[in-house]
């Protein structure tokens, strides 16, 4: 990498200040890393997708540490205050789909590895994360099934605002609203323990 540009970040992989310089020593010390420094997310916006990335697949490498790119900072560019990125390690992907049942075996892994370790014992996440560039509501909640509840009607409000009234989503917004209670299908004697099962 032989230029940088001049930005400001929060490093989590570091101890010290949140907001601390980021250069090329810092960046030869890892391994190889994804180039797209130069490119960002504008705003608040742009600022929180940023956050969200960086603490949720913090969160994820945690878990997967062979399945997710390991997260090193995120910031703001100095020279473009308002624009922000989110650096990760490269992971050189394929073309090919993953294996059903590998990747079902995984995403259990996972989810049964963070059972319990809720840092409150709510279900919810510490910060919006995004699907795109929609936020996601992840405030605590008490039951899965509130959290899952409050997360679809912000997505399903999101549909509504980015391309007008829809008769068809409105009538299967109230199917799963009021006839279901915005309940998951479960399965009897199943109980969800808080964990990483953010379905967004």
């Amino acid at each position: 990498m032989s230029s940088l540009p001049d930005i400001t970040v929060a490093l989590g992989w570091k101890p010290g200040p949140v907001d601390k310089e980021l250069d090329e020593n810092i960046l030869s010390a890892k391994t190889c890393y994804y180039d797209g420094l130069t490119c960002g997310a504008p705003g608040d916006r742009g600022r929180s997708m940023m956050h969200g990335t960086f603490e949720s697949e913090k969160a994820m490498y945690s878990f997967a540490p062979k399945n997710v790119p390991e997260p090193v900072a995120w910031g703001t560019y100095k020279s473009q205050p308002d624009t922000h990125f989110y650096i990760c390690g490269f992971h050189e992907m394929l073309d090919d789909l993953p294996d059903i049942r590998s990747l079902g075996a995984l995403v259990a892994r996972i989810h049964t590895d963070s059972m319990g370790k809720s840092p409150n014992g709510k279900y919810g996440f510490p910060v919006a994360t995004h699907l795109a560039n929609i936020p996601n509501d992840n405030s605590w909640c008490d039951t899965w099934e509130k959290w899952f509840t409050n997360a679809m009607r912000r997505m399903l409000q999101a549909e509504k605002e980015s391309h007008g009234p829809d008769l068809e989503l409105e009538k299967l917004t109230t199917a799963l609203f009021e006839k279901h209670g915005g309940q998951p299908i479960s399965v009897p004697g199943e109980h969800l323990d808080t964990g990483l099962a953010d379905p967004t």
